[in-house]
């Protein structure tokens, strides 16, 4: 906890948004340098396959807890399937929290929608392979990876627009409810999905090179390796 640290024995602070080093200068009083270097995507790894077709497969990646809003990604889902029933929703992921599990479970026995959970999936390049878009309808993230990886692969995005969103991603991919999240689909389905693709793999490469950040982290501790000792630790 931020209250217990001895912030005078710190040297630099690195977080990996702007959003989060806000909150962090709202709640911490700390005379602490800080950066931000963003977290790294392994381009090498997430590519987007030759011959990429449109796809109506949905993603969703990550554990299934409070965090990522589940609720509000069944009624997106819903409000989509309701467009167009040849969507699915593909969770690669694990329940974390049985009463979440429970209103899954009671949700799509009132609502028989083709969601299909595949688990844990250590192979994600390959899992990505035929689906068409990711979704993140989280209540906060500081990065989610699903998405810049998502986006490396040729996945176009569907992002709830959370706080610090807007210092991540395109504005153009944020939406606040079901029925706006149906609106940019939409927008989406009528684009030219493969310049849409190139252009948000260029923009992942951009801001994300895994190499980069490696760089800029590097950096940072070689330039503070090269302080005296007692500028680098006060107190």
């Amino acid at each position: 906890m931020p209250g217990k640290v001895d912030w005078g024995k710190v040297d630099h602070l690195v977080f990996v948004n702007e959003s989060v080093l806000n909150l962090f200068r709202q709640q911490v009083s700390a005379d602490v340098p800080t950066s931000v270097i963003y977290n790294g995507v392994n381009l090498e790894r997430f590519t987007i396959p030759q011959g990429k077709q449109r796809s109506k497969k949905i993603a969703s990646v990550g554990y299934i807890n409070y965090k990522k809003n589940p609720a509000l990604l069944l009624y997106c889902f819903k409000k989509i399937h309701e467009y167009d029933s040849e969507y699915s929703l593909h969770i690669a992921g694990q329940h974390q929290d049985s009463r979440i599990q429970l209103y899954f479970d009671h949700f799509l026995r009132k609502n028989p929608l083709p969601v299909y959970f595949d688990g844990w999936v250590e192979d994600m390049p390959s899992w990505y392979a035929d689906k068409g878009y990711v979704i993140s309808t989280s209540l906060f993230e500081s990065f989610h990876y699903s998405i810049a990886e998502g986006m490396a692969s040729g996945l176009l995005p569907l992002i709830h627009d959370w706080y610090g969103a807007d210092f991540l991603y395109p504005r153009d991919y944020l939406f606040s409810d079901p029925g706006v999240c149906l609106e940019l689909l939409r927008q989406l389905e009528k684009s030219d999905i493969r310049e849409r693709r190139q252009t948000n793999r260029q923009y992942i490469a951009r801001r994300y090179n895994q190499n980069d950040k490696v760089s800029e982290l590097m950096a940072l501790i070689e330039g503070l390796a090269r302080q005296p000792i007692a500028a680098q630790t006060k107190g």
